[in-house]
């Protein structure tokens, strides 16, 4: 049994080794008389010939097949990746398009603020909503403890960003009128009066 574990540990070798002796063994049988000469390798080939293309034959179905493995490995990889990426921009439209009112208060601060990514408090039940439907996303790792929540920068996801019309989030297209902008004022998120005492205390 000792020569099966042998011949799995050569199995195992880069599939570079089996290419160049795919290659070697090739030009030993295919070569031109003249070039087998000159390189003193004739006599090898009218020896062991038969050992020579079993050999080719051997290493380049092995190439050939490590090849199309690799390549439907990639191929599976691609539809799987297609698969997640369809879904999710299926769960973000579904999100979209039965959003609550205080997610839509949330959505409204990037407008308000003029701004493409906010800290926001990640532990808020309806930032944290987003989050998870993915119509958020986080953009980065460093947050802090506030009297809000833990405040970390989120963004609104690319995809979102290109479904989402203003009249989703009740915001008029053109310049508001002083009574819609009041009642964009006060139809805030209910941690966005105290957020913003702390932005003007911190700057931040």
């Amino acid at each position: 049994m000792e020569w099966i574990t042998k011949a799995l540990d050569f199995l195992r070798l880069p599939i570079k080794h089996f290419a160049w002796i795919a290659l070697l063994s090739g030009l030993l049988l295919w070569a031109p008389a003249e070039c087998c000469r000159a390189l003193h390798v004739e006599s090898l080939r009218d020896d062991h010939g038969p050992w020579i293309g079993l050999t080719f034959a051997a290493s380049s179905t092995w190439c050939v097949l490590n090849w199309l493995l690799t390549f439907s490995s990639y191929i599976i990889r691609a539809r799987q990746s297609r698969l997640r990426e369809s879904k999710r921009l299926n769960d973000i439209v579904a999100a979209l398009n039965s959003l609550a009112p205080q997610e839509t208060s949330v959505l409204r601060e990037f407008t308000i603020h003029g701004a493409t990514t906010l800290k926001l408090p990640i532990d808020s039940p309806d930032v944290a909503g987003l989050l998870a439907q993915g119509v958020l996303v986080q953009v980065g790792s460093i947050g802090k403890r506030t009297g809000c929540g833990y405040l970390f920068p989120v963004t609104i996801a690319e995809e979102a960003l290109c479904l989402l019309t203003k009249k989703a989030i009740g915001v008029p297209e053109g310049e508001p009128t002083p009574a819609q902008r009041t009642w964009i004022l006060d139809n805030r998120p209910s941690f966005a009066e105290r957020l913003d005492r702390d932005r003007q205390l911190f700057g931040s």
